[in-house]
């Protein structure tokens, strides 16, 4: 937990479960299968504004999307996310996202 009093809540927390699979195809065609993999995922995560929240409201989400790896440490993502508990006043971004990441190990 993160205690912080800019945003007025007293911890925050999260988790997240990924499954990583090969191509459905030959690694051969088209070279695509040596650096692409798709992925699922399930996040799940809070913040808490009163002691003891943590655990009670939590957010989750699920998606599945292509990982592209560019370089040995650097990848790309692209996602379907999909929202599946959250709070009043969150905005929801159901849909596509892009992302980037680096590995540090």
């Amino acid at each position: 937990a993160v205690v912080s009093t800019q945003s007025g809540h007293y911890g925050r927390g999260g988790v997240g479960l990924s499954l990583h699979r090969h191509l459905p195809f030959s690694p051969y065609i088209w070279g695509l299968g040596k650096f692409m993999r798709l992925h699922g995922f399930v996040n799940t995560g809070s913040l808490e504004s009163q002691p003891g929240e943590l655990m009670a409201k939590p957010r989750v989400s699920v998606g599945s999307g292509l990982i592209i790896k560019v370089a040995d440490r650097f990848k790309m993502e692209i996602n379907y996310a999909l929202p599946l508990l959250f709070a009043p006043g969150d905005t929801i971004n159901r849909g596509f996202q892009f992302g980037i990441g680096i590995n540090f190990l």
